[in-house]
């Protein structure tokens, strides 16, 4: 993973996407495949739009996947199938079918305060983090992406936040 720091004027979704355009873009190149992982503008125009594909020829917005409100953290599983967001205000995660743009499942997460995200190497697995809610202790789901239900669930403590699968 790459990371670039750049000056933003603000955190519209148009001046974000210019940043990109003008900035990581002239160093790396057109990424295969751009997601938002942060809470920021680029999640969505008022949380509204999941992810955008960009024509990288023209520049221009081709297509975009609505979610509806929430999404907060997303990753793609490795074949580049599935993209697995969570819907942090729903509590609750999205499994996307990219090819054709739709909402494959919805699956209920254990705390309502959905968080990180990672994707298991196998495609599997999607592990999400949920921070902790008043006297409610952050948690950590393993959801079953075939089956769209959590498997299993792991009390971590307070603020369950980010999270990342290391390469062994």
């Amino acid at each position: 993973r790459y990371k670039l720091v750049a000056h933003l004027k603000s955190n519209r979704y148009e001046d974000i996407r210019d940043c990109l355009l003008v900035g990581w873009f002239r160093y790396f190149g057109p990424p295969e495949v751009f997601v938002s992982d942060q809470e920021s503008a680029l999640a969505g125009e008022d949380f509204v739009r999941l992810c955008d594909k960009v024509d990288t020829e023209k520049w221009l917005v081709t297509r975009r996947l609505d979610s509806g409100a929430g999404p907060y953290n997303l990753d793609i599983t490795p074949n580049g199938e599935l993209l697995v967001a969570t819907y942090k205000g729903a509590g609750a995660v999205g499994v996307w079918h990219l090819k054709s743009g739709r909402e494959v499942k919805r699956v209920k997460s254990s705390r309502s305060v959905t968080h990180g995200v990672v994707v298991s190497r196998d495609a599997r697995f999607a592990f999400v983090t949920s921070e902790s809610k008043n006297a409610d202790p952050g948690t950590l789901d393993v959801v079953d992406l075939a089956a769209g239900e959590v498997v299993a669930t792991v009390v971590v403590g307070l603020q369950a936040g980010g999270i990342a699968l290391l390469e062994p």
